[in-house]
């Protein structure tokens, strides 16, 4: 009985270190988008899009997943950003920033994961139990 329960505890300990680890490693992708990181996601998957034409730039993202709902999101980061450059949309929100540059740089959205978005060209879908998901994106 006693090493069942010392095994269930480092098994608890080395769990709580891989979300630790997990969590660490988003922070560091929140940052190159200039934007805070939250606790509880998962990340989906990073990504480029090449406009037509060449332009000379693409956009960089990145897709995380969240049990949280839309509106919580939007309430938690409404809280980190602000209202400079955001905008409601249908279940969740999108900031476009910087919001007096003449074009938009980078792009923080927050949506339903049932809608349909990049994040479904990712090879690791959502988890189960994921109600939202957030795009992180900027022009590179």
């Amino acid at each position: 009985m006693r090493v069942s329960l010392l095994i269930l505890a480092l098994l608890l300990v080395a769990v709580g270190q891989i979300t630790a680890l997990a969590q660490s490693a988003i922070e560091p992708t929140f940052k190159l988008y200039g934007f805070p990181a939250i606790s509880g996601l998962t990340h989906l998957c990073q990504q480029n899009a090449y406009p037509t034409g060449n332009p000379g730039w693409h956009i960089t993202w990145d897709a995380f997943a969240s049990a949280s709902t839309p509106a919580a999101l939007v309430g938690e980061y409404r809280k980190k950003l602000g209202d400079a450059g955001f905008t409601k949309d249908q279940d969740g929100g999108t900031w476009r920033l910087p919001v007096s540059a003449p074009q938009v740089e980078r792009v923080l959205q927050i949506m339903s994961s049932n809608t349909d978005s990049p994040h479904r060209s990712c090879a690791r879908k959502p988890p189960a139990g994921s109600r939202s998901i957030i795009l992180v994106s900027k022009k590179t």
